[in-house]
């Protein structure tokens, strides 16, 4: 039988992405879900455990940068351990894969996303409260340090496995050998 209450839902809207044909809602011109941040979606490639910390800070970023800050930092410290590290402390993990040959800029995109987010749970000199554009800039840094250090690498490895074994095997040669010298 058909209740006698009926509830209607006005001005909402689902759509498909295009790009990654996920579900969107919409109320009006605002997008409901999936839950979007100042940088956007979190990059493809992010692990499901920072991609989940990511997404929290999205979803406090407009009512508490400062929470949106920690959860970011959060997320690096769980993106450490991912890339191999230990995740109990940042500086450490990050100063390790310096001596391993990170990037400089991506390691200053790391120790910025923790200096940041540590310092917006203490008392400090940045408040991202009165500075939500710091906060912002976080979500960026997240996206590409993945992008860096974990998407990038597979699209490269993926190209390389594409080749013929003969070739990558002459090239790997010569790789070894200019390292012996």
């Amino acid at each position: 039988s058909k209740s006698q209450y009926t509830n209607h839902v006005y001005n909402l809207e689902i759509s498909t992405c295009d790009s990654c044909g996920d579900i969107a809602l919409w109320s009006g011109n605002v997008l409901i879900y999936p839950v979007s941040g100042p940088a956007g979606q979190a990059n493809k490639d992010m692990p499901h455990m920072v991609k989940s910390l990511f997404d929290e800070a999205s979803s406090v970023f407009q009512t508490s940068p400062r929470a949106a800050a920690a959860l970011l930092r959060l997320a690096l410290q769980h993106l450490m351990m991912e890339v191999g590290q230990s995740g109990k402390n940042i500086n450490t993990d990050i100063n390790i894969l310096i001596e391993k040959g990170l990037d400089p800029d991506i390691a200053k995109m790391m120790h910025s996303v923790r200096i940041i987010g540590n310092e917006s749970v203490h008392p400090g000199v940045i408040d991202v409260n009165d500075e939500p554009y710091v906060a912002e800039i976080m979500f960026d840094l997240l996206n590409q340090i993945v992008e860096q250090i974990i998407s990038r690498p597979k699209r490269h490895e993926k190209l390389w496995q594409k080749l013929p074994e003969d070739k990558r095997k002459e090239v790997e040669n010569t790789i070894e050998k200019a390292k012996k010298k």
